[in-house]
């Protein structure tokens, strides 16, 4: 029996117990009545011994029904087996009906307890296991949290090397190339486009792709056309799960797209919408509104590198022009003095003919008016050689008066006759 109890074969060693301690004082009895011994009767009160055992292990109902099956074997066994009078067997009766008796109320009352026991055991249990389980969420939640907390610290990172990356570039092409091509590190997409608005058109110039199978850069789409299109119209961020079932689709972007998630954000200006930054996704992801945020976020840092870029560009116009402007204003500074100098020196050779003129006018001889002439001419005037020739019209001869030789000095030249021939002078002359 204690073999049984130490294996699967538990309720057997109690059944076994039990029926063995039943059976022994009934075989007990049997023999003393045998023998006639006073004290055989005695050996039934042995049998609370299995009432006992049974109550520490078994149910209240099976308890009843061992107490009631014990009974009438006690009665069988005496009045009909062996024909003991009931008033013999009277005290054995009451002693094993008020001993089961107390026994099944303390069994009772112990279940109960144990029943009790068991019940707040389980609900501690379960709330236990829900404090756990509530628990264990809240790390998990938590560790999302960390974890989403250093992906966000990660890109913001990212986001800000990147900015600073962009506003150092200031050809402008160049840079929107350099913005398509970097948020694809920062997000998961792989076809990004940027589009510049034309506001003029209504419509949108793509300026810079990075993927090779969208359309050329120099494409124009209307405002209202394709996500960038509608994303211009009206000013807000726009998500597509399924670009090619998207009825707002264009054939032109359909299929190259597929039908992966696209998305875009608009690029401001103070107020006014600059462009549209579109993305593509890779296979199977889904853009969400931490993507939109965090594109949001990139699009202003592009959209002040773009300012940038073009407040650049306009001021290396403005110092090429400036710089163009001092060169012509120095150009016409210089005529300026050139002609001021000219102007000057013309203005005191005519002092000075005026003044030759004066002293001229006081000479009464005719070839002392020529000598001082020419002497004035290279005093006054500074011509380095001149002569002065005198025409006369009646024989179409050229007569000298007073002129300078090779070294300057003045000479006469009154010997001086010569006809004139050629018809251009004759022309200057006549």
């Amino acid at each position: 029996n204690y073999g049984l109890s130490r294996t699967k074969y538990y309720h057997v060693s109690v059944g076994l117990s039990i029926g063995l301690l039943t059976i022994t004082p009934f075989i007990l009895t049997a023999v003393l009545i045998q023998y006639e011994n006073e004290n055989a009767l005695r050996q039934l009160k042995w049998l609370i011994l299995s009432i006992i055992l049974g109550s520490l292990y078994l149910s209240a109902k099976r308890m009843i029904i061992l107490v009631t099956v014990i009974f009438i074997a006690i009665l069988w066994t005496t009045l009909i087996v062996y024909n003991i009078p009931l008033a013999l067997i009277a005290d054995t009766l009451v002693f094993f009906l008020s001993t089961s008796m107390l026994i099944l109320a303390t069994a009772y009352y112990r279940n109960r307890i144990a029943s009790k026991r068991q019940a707040l055991l389980r609900s501690a249990a379960d709330k236990q296991r829900d404090i756990n389980q509530a628990l264990q969420q809240e790390i998990n939640n938590r560790q999302q949290s960390e974890k989403t907390l250093r992906q966000q610290s990660k890109q913001l990172e990212s986001l800000h090397q990147i900015g600073l990356e962009l506003t150092g570039e200031y050809d402008l092409d160049t840079l929107l190339q350099s913005v398509v091509t970097k948020v694809a590190l920062l997000l998961n997409a792989k076809r990004n486009g940027f589009w510049l608005c034309q506001p003029e058109q209504k419509s949108l110039r793509l300026a810079a792709t990075s993927n090779i199978d969208q359309p050329t850069v120099g494409t124009i789409i209307k405002y209202g056309e394709g996500l960038a299109g509608k994303i211009a119209e009206s000013g807000q961020p726009l998500i597509v799960n399924d670009y090619l079932a998207w009825e707002g689709n264009l054939s032109t972007f359909a299929q190259t797209a597929g039908h992966a998630a696209s998305a875009g954000v608009p690029v401001y200006t103070g107020k006014e919408i600059q462009g549209v930054l579109s993305i593509t996704a890779q296979a199977d992801y889904q853009f969400t509104q931490a993507d939109i945020q965090l594109l949001t976020l990139f699009a202003a840092q592009a959209s002040v590198a773009i300012q940038n870029a073009q407040l650049h560009d306009e001021t290396q116009q403005y110092t090429i022009q400036l710089e163009q402007e001092i060169i012509e204003r120095k150009q016409i500074e210089e005529t300026l003095r050139h002609r001021e100098r000219e102007m000057q020196l013309f203005l005191e050779k005519l002092q000075a003919l005026h003044e030759v003129g004066i002293e001229l006018t006081r000479i009464d001889s005719f070839d002392a008016l020529c000598l001082r002439a020419v002497e004035l001419g290279r005093e006054t005037l500074g011509f380095d050689r001149l002569g002065l020739l005198l025409y006369d019209k009646e024989t179409n001869m050229m007569l000298g008066t007073f002129g300078t030789d090779d070294q300057g000095e003045i000479r006469d030249e009154r010997y001086f006759r010569q006809e004139i021939d050629r018809p251009q002078i004759l022309e200057v002359l006549n």
